[in-house]
Protein backbone atom coordinates (compact mmCIF):
# COMPACT_ATOMS: atom_id res chain seq x y z
CA UNK A 1 0.00 0.00 0.00
CA UNK A 2 1.49 3.35 -0.97
CA UNK A 3 1.43 6.51 1.19
CA UNK A 4 -1.41 8.04 -0.84
CA UNK A 5 -3.64 5.02 -0.22
CA UNK A 6 -2.85 5.12 3.52
CA UNK A 7 -3.71 8.83 3.63
CA UNK A 8 -6.98 8.21 1.79
CA UNK A 9 -7.96 5.44 4.25
CA UNK A 10 -7.07 7.64 7.22
CA UNK A 11 -9.17 10.50 5.89
CA UNK A 12 -12.09 8.10 5.48
CA UNK A 13 -12.15 7.17 9.16
CA UNK A 14 -9.96 4.10 8.85
CA UNK A 15 -7.81 5.33 11.75
CA UNK A 16 -10.80 5.39 14.08
CA UNK A 17 -11.72 1.88 12.95
CA UNK A 18 -8.16 0.67 13.52
CA UNK A 19 -7.98 2.26 16.97
CA UNK A 20 -11.30 0.64 17.94
CA UNK A 21 -10.13 -2.72 16.59
CA UNK A 22 -6.92 -2.55 18.66
CA UNK A 23 -8.91 -1.57 21.76
CA UNK A 24 -11.28 -4.48 21.21
CA UNK A 25 -8.33 -6.87 20.86
CA UNK A 26 -6.77 -5.56 24.07
CA UNK A 27 -10.06 -5.95 25.92
CA UNK A 28 -10.44 -9.54 24.64
CA UNK A 29 -6.85 -10.31 25.65
CA UNK A 30 -7.48 -8.96 29.16
CA UNK A 31 -10.69 -10.98 29.39
CA UNK A 32 -8.88 -14.18 28.38
CA UNK A 33 -6.06 -13.55 30.83
CA UNK A 34 -8.58 -12.86 33.59
CA UNK A 35 -10.25 -16.21 32.93
CA UNK A 36 -7.02 -18.22 33.23
CA UNK A 37 -6.34 -20.02 36.49
CA UNK A 38 -2.64 -19.85 37.23
CA UNK A 39 -1.30 -21.99 40.00
CA UNK A 40 2.00 -20.57 41.16
CA UNK A 41 3.99 -23.10 43.14
CA UNK A 42 6.33 -20.46 44.46
CA UNK A 43 10.00 -19.79 44.14
CA UNK A 44 11.59 -23.16 44.61
CA UNK A 45 15.05 -24.07 43.36
CA UNK A 46 13.84 -24.54 39.78
CA UNK A 47 11.31 -21.65 39.73
CA UNK A 48 8.53 -23.96 38.53
CA UNK A 49 5.15 -22.49 37.69
CA UNK A 50 2.01 -24.30 36.65
CA UNK A 51 -0.78 -22.98 34.51
CA UNK A 52 -4.14 -24.71 34.34
CA UNK A 53 -5.57 -22.66 31.49
CA UNK A 54 -9.23 -22.98 30.79
CA UNK A 55 -9.95 -25.55 33.49
CA UNK A 56 -13.14 -24.44 35.24
CA UNK A 57 -13.26 -24.46 39.02
CA UNK A 58 -14.70 -27.60 40.61
CA UNK A 59 -13.45 -29.73 37.72
CA UNK A 60 -12.55 -33.34 38.42
CA UNK A 61 -8.84 -33.72 37.70
CA UNK A 62 -6.62 -36.73 37.20
CA UNK A 63 -3.01 -35.88 37.90
CA UNK A 64 -0.50 -37.70 35.68
CA UNK A 65 2.99 -37.91 37.15
CA UNK A 66 4.06 -38.64 40.72
CA UNK A 67 7.58 -37.24 40.56
CA UNK A 68 8.74 -33.92 41.94
CA UNK A 69 6.46 -31.81 39.74
CA UNK A 70 3.49 -34.08 40.30
CA UNK A 71 3.88 -33.86 44.06
CA UNK A 72 4.18 -30.07 43.93
CA UNK A 73 1.15 -29.82 41.64
CA UNK A 74 -0.86 -32.08 43.96
CA UNK A 75 0.00 -29.84 46.89
CA UNK A 76 -0.97 -26.66 45.06
CA UNK A 77 -4.24 -28.06 43.70
CA UNK A 78 -5.33 -29.37 47.09
CA UNK A 79 -4.19 -26.17 48.82
CA UNK A 80 -6.23 -23.98 46.44
CA UNK A 81 -9.29 -26.18 47.01
CA UNK A 82 -10.77 -25.19 43.64
CA UNK A 83 -10.47 -28.56 41.94
CA UNK A 84 -11.19 -32.15 42.89
CA UNK A 85 -8.40 -34.68 42.32
CA UNK A 86 -10.11 -37.95 41.47
CA UNK A 87 -7.01 -39.99 40.60
CA UNK A 88 -3.26 -40.00 40.29
CA UNK A 89 -1.68 -41.85 37.36
CA UNK A 90 1.99 -42.78 36.95
CA UNK A 91 3.81 -45.25 34.76
CA UNK A 92 5.48 -46.56 37.93
CA UNK A 93 2.07 -47.39 39.37
CA UNK A 94 1.62 -48.67 42.85
CA UNK A 95 4.17 -46.33 44.26
CA UNK A 96 2.90 -44.65 47.34
CA UNK A 97 3.48 -40.94 47.60
CA UNK A 98 2.99 -39.00 50.80
CA UNK A 99 -0.45 -38.00 49.58
CA UNK A 100 -1.90 -40.96 47.71
CA UNK A 101 -1.35 -44.21 45.84
CA UNK A 102 -0.87 -43.99 42.09
CA UNK A 103 -2.62 -46.02 39.41
CA UNK A 104 -1.22 -47.31 36.11
CA UNK A 105 -2.17 -45.53 32.84
CA UNK A 106 -4.36 -48.52 31.93
CA UNK A 107 -6.70 -47.58 34.77
CA UNK A 108 -7.57 -44.18 33.30
CA UNK A 109 -10.82 -45.60 31.91
CA UNK A 110 -11.92 -46.51 35.46
CA UNK A 111 -11.87 -42.88 36.56
CA UNK A 112 -14.57 -40.27 36.11
CA UNK A 113 -12.77 -37.00 35.31
CA UNK A 114 -13.02 -33.76 33.39
CA UNK A 115 -9.31 -33.14 32.71
CA UNK A 116 -5.96 -34.87 32.99
CA UNK A 117 -3.19 -32.56 34.17
CA UNK A 118 0.21 -33.89 33.08
CA UNK A 119 2.86 -32.84 35.59
CA UNK A 120 6.14 -33.52 33.82
CA UNK A 121 9.04 -31.29 32.92
CA UNK A 122 10.16 -32.58 29.56
CA UNK A 123 8.19 -31.90 26.36
CA UNK A 124 9.21 -35.26 24.87
CA UNK A 125 7.96 -37.09 27.94
CA UNK A 126 4.74 -35.09 27.75
CA UNK A 127 4.31 -36.09 24.09
CA UNK A 128 4.85 -39.73 25.02
CA UNK A 129 2.27 -39.50 27.81
CA UNK A 130 -0.17 -37.64 25.53
CA UNK A 131 0.15 -40.39 22.91
CA UNK A 132 -0.53 -43.06 25.54
CA UNK A 133 -3.60 -41.17 26.73
CA UNK A 134 -4.88 -40.64 23.19
CA UNK A 135 -4.46 -44.37 22.50
CA UNK A 136 -6.58 -45.04 25.58
CA UNK A 137 -9.38 -42.88 24.19
CA UNK A 138 -8.75 -39.62 26.05
CA UNK A 139 -9.66 -36.59 23.93
CA UNK A 140 -6.83 -34.12 23.42
CA UNK A 141 -9.01 -31.29 24.78
CA UNK A 142 -8.96 -32.99 28.18
CA UNK A 143 -5.15 -33.22 28.35
CA UNK A 144 -3.54 -30.22 30.05
CA UNK A 145 0.21 -29.60 30.24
Amino acid sequence: MNPGEVEALCSQGFTAFLVQWVCDLQMKKNELIHNLEVIDIGNDVNNYYYNISGVPYNSRIVLYGAGYRGKRMYSMITEKDKYQIVGWIDKNAGKITEESATLPPEDISKLCYDYIVVAVDDIYLFQEIRDILLERGVSKERIIW
